[in-house]
Protein backbone atom coordinates (compact mmCIF):
# COMPACT_ATOMS: atom_id res chain seq x y z
CA UNK A 1 0.00 0.00 0.00
CA UNK A 2 2.76 2.46 0.94
CA UNK A 3 4.80 1.44 -2.09
CA UNK A 4 1.74 1.75 -4.38
CA UNK A 5 1.17 5.32 -3.20
CA UNK A 6 4.86 6.10 -3.62
CA UNK A 7 4.94 4.83 -7.20
CA UNK A 8 1.67 6.60 -8.08
CA UNK A 9 2.90 9.89 -6.57
CA UNK A 10 6.61 10.82 -6.56
CA UNK A 11 7.59 7.67 -8.44
CA UNK A 12 5.51 8.70 -11.44
CA UNK A 13 7.81 11.71 -11.95
CA UNK A 14 10.94 9.57 -12.31
CA UNK A 15 12.54 8.89 -15.68
CA UNK A 16 11.18 5.89 -17.60
CA UNK A 17 14.03 3.44 -16.84
CA UNK A 18 13.95 3.54 -13.02
CA UNK A 19 10.15 3.80 -13.01
CA UNK A 20 9.94 0.66 -15.16
CA UNK A 21 12.37 -1.16 -12.86
CA UNK A 22 10.34 -0.23 -9.78
CA UNK A 23 7.08 -1.22 -11.45
CA UNK A 24 8.64 -4.56 -12.40
CA UNK A 25 9.60 -5.16 -8.75
CA UNK A 26 6.01 -4.49 -7.80
CA UNK A 27 4.59 -6.64 -10.61
CA UNK A 28 6.74 -9.59 -9.51
CA UNK A 29 5.14 -9.44 -6.07
CA UNK A 30 8.41 -8.70 -4.31
CA UNK A 31 6.71 -6.21 -1.98
CA UNK A 32 5.27 -9.05 0.07
CA UNK A 33 7.66 -11.89 -0.76
CA UNK A 34 11.09 -10.34 -0.41
CA UNK A 35 12.24 -9.68 3.16
CA UNK A 36 14.61 -6.87 2.18
CA UNK A 37 12.39 -5.14 -0.37
CA UNK A 38 13.92 -1.75 0.40
CA UNK A 39 17.31 -2.98 -0.74
CA UNK A 40 15.80 -4.03 -4.10
CA UNK A 41 14.36 -0.52 -4.49
CA UNK A 42 17.75 1.03 -3.71
CA UNK A 43 19.47 -1.33 -6.15
CA UNK A 44 17.09 -0.24 -8.93
CA UNK A 45 17.75 3.43 -8.19
CA UNK A 46 21.53 2.95 -8.00
CA UNK A 47 21.52 1.03 -11.28
CA UNK A 48 19.94 4.03 -12.98
CA UNK A 49 22.42 6.38 -11.28
CA UNK A 50 25.27 4.42 -12.86
CA UNK A 51 23.91 5.25 -16.33
CA UNK A 52 23.82 9.02 -15.75
CA UNK A 53 26.53 11.08 -17.50
CA UNK A 54 27.78 13.34 -14.68
CA UNK A 55 27.52 14.30 -11.01
CA UNK A 56 24.98 17.05 -11.70
CA UNK A 57 22.62 14.57 -13.34
CA UNK A 58 23.05 12.17 -10.39
CA UNK A 59 22.31 14.98 -7.92
CA UNK A 60 19.19 16.01 -9.87
CA UNK A 61 17.99 12.39 -10.01
CA UNK A 62 18.57 11.90 -6.28
CA UNK A 63 16.61 15.07 -5.50
CA UNK A 64 13.70 13.96 -7.68
CA UNK A 65 13.75 10.44 -6.23
CA UNK A 66 14.23 11.47 -2.58
CA UNK A 67 10.90 9.97 -1.36
CA UNK A 68 11.72 6.69 -3.11
CA UNK A 69 15.22 6.65 -1.61
CA UNK A 70 13.68 7.34 1.79
CA UNK A 71 11.35 4.35 1.38
CA UNK A 72 14.28 2.16 0.34
CA UNK A 73 16.37 3.16 3.36
CA UNK A 74 13.38 2.73 5.68
CA UNK A 75 12.82 -0.90 4.60
CA UNK A 76 16.39 -1.74 3.54
CA UNK A 77 16.89 -4.42 6.16
CA UNK A 78 13.35 -5.75 5.86
CA UNK A 79 9.90 -4.89 7.08
CA UNK A 80 10.18 -7.18 10.10
CA UNK A 81 13.36 -5.42 11.24
CA UNK A 82 11.70 -2.04 10.70
CA UNK A 83 8.63 -3.10 12.71
CA UNK A 84 10.84 -4.48 15.48
CA UNK A 85 12.80 -1.24 15.66
CA UNK A 86 9.52 0.72 15.90
CA UNK A 87 8.35 -1.41 18.82
CA UNK A 88 11.75 -1.05 20.51
CA UNK A 89 11.54 2.73 20.07
CA UNK A 90 8.07 2.80 21.64
CA UNK A 91 9.31 0.80 24.63
CA UNK A 92 12.37 3.03 25.04
CA UNK A 93 10.13 6.12 24.90
CA UNK A 94 7.75 4.63 27.46
CA UNK A 95 10.62 3.83 29.83
CA UNK A 96 12.03 7.35 29.42
CA UNK A 97 8.63 8.88 30.24
CA UNK A 98 8.29 6.59 33.27
CA UNK A 99 11.75 7.62 34.46
CA UNK A 100 10.97 11.33 34.14
CA UNK A 101 7.37 11.10 35.38
CA UNK A 102 7.24 8.15 37.75
CA UNK A 103 3.88 6.66 38.64
CA UNK A 104 2.40 8.34 41.69
CA UNK A 105 1.25 5.38 43.77
CA UNK A 106 -0.22 7.65 46.46
CA UNK A 107 -2.80 8.90 43.97
CA UNK A 108 -3.76 5.36 42.98
CA UNK A 109 -4.03 4.37 46.64
CA UNK A 110 -6.28 7.39 47.26
CA UNK A 111 -8.62 6.33 44.44
CA UNK A 112 -8.69 2.79 45.84
CA UNK A 113 -9.62 4.03 49.34
CA UNK A 114 -12.27 6.34 47.89
CA UNK A 115 -13.83 3.43 45.99
CA UNK A 116 -13.73 1.26 49.12
CA UNK A 117 -15.39 4.00 51.21
CA UNK A 118 -18.24 4.44 48.73
CA UNK A 119 -18.81 0.82 47.75
CA UNK A 120 -22.13 0.09 46.08
CA UNK A 121 -23.50 -3.40 46.45
CA UNK A 122 -25.00 -4.65 43.22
Amino acid sequence: AEFDELIAGPGSKLPQAPRAALEQLHAQGNVHKHDCFGSLVLDALRAHEATLPDAAAVAAFRAAAEPVYSFGHKYESGMLDFSTSCIASFIEHFLLVERVYPDDRAELLGVYHLNEAHKVDV
